[in-house]
């Protein structure tokens, strides 16, 4: 059966987000009468890396979801590799846990196996990057067709600046490319640069979703795909192919973070 699944990515949601709840609602509306499922792949919350209190306040938006859904850490929910103030730790992974369940997933649907990574762990030094690449190596060992889900894209495309805050980052970008080159992975997912864009690269589509809540000025993030808030739509058929589109849910802004609200993240 052909799989159609809303792909969401950057959220941040939280306690007195400007337009966060706001944008949030159309997601949901969208999603109730469109009828697939769904997978987040990260920032979900606005800053549940320093106040558990955004995660739990973004799970209570979930909760009013009336499809599956399956969602994945981004930076601003456990923390970072290169953040020295929020570091992905134990902790902070224990409490993504506590709220929304796995950090890394697998599943079946369909005709497609679909796997979400935790990006963060993935490259970090810590004692679970070594369980989560052991799962990740079991995870992709069929060929049978297979989305990977994961919040940083793997690399850029076309004359976009290789930005280490952007992308994931050597040597766990080859290692993760050998992987998807091995593997039956078709469609890679992903979302955390804020911005829209498909790219076909040796048999595998590499799909980043905007933010449904905001895009980031051009002064901060040059242009590199399609600047606009919005979801993404993918259709995974029943012969392996996949498509990609841009959707933007009946209501949603068109919002620039800093200049039609004021940055949560500038104080």
């Amino acid at each position: 059966m052909t799989l159609r699944i809303v792909h969401v990515s950057d959220t941040h949601l939280g306690v007195g987000v400007p337009l966060g709840d706001e944008q949030w609602a159309t997601v949901v509306a969208h999603v109730a009468s469109t009828r697939p499922d769904l997978v987040h792949t990260g920032d979900v919350s606005v800053d549940g890396a320093a106040d558990g209190e955004h995660l739990a306040h973004s799970r209570r938006r979930f909760d009013a979801l009336t499809a599956p859904w399956l969602a994945l850490p981004g930076n601003h929910d456990i923390g970072d590799v290169d953040d020295d103030e929020h570091p992905v730790d134990d902790a902070r992974r224990q409490r993504w846990r506590d709220v929304f369940g796995d950090l890394w997933w697998s599943r079946r649907e369909g005709g497609w196996r679909l796997v979400g990574i935790d990006i963060q762990t993935l490259c970090s030094t810590s004692p679970a990057a070594d369980e989560h690449w052991a799962w990740l190596h079991d995870a992709l060992a069929g060929h049978e067709p297979t989305a990977l889900f994961l919040h940083r894209p793997l690399r850029p495309w076309g004359d976009a600046t290789d930005e280490p805050r952007r992308y994931v980052t050597e040597p766990e970008r080859g290692r993760l490319l050998d992987l998807v080159a091995s593997s039956g992975v078709r469609v890679v997912a992903s979302g955390h640069v804020h911005q829209h864009l498909v790219t076909v690269a040796d048999g595998v589509t590499h799909a980043w979703a905007t933010s449904s809540w905001a895009v980031l000025p051009d002064a901060v993030q040059p242009v590199i795909g399609f600047k606009h808030a919005g979801v993404i739509e993918l259709v995974l058929g029943d012969d392996g192919e996949a498509t990609a589109a841009y959707v933007r849910p009946a209501g949603m802004a068109d919002a620039v973070i800093g200049q039609t609200f004021p940055s949560p993240y500038t104080h």
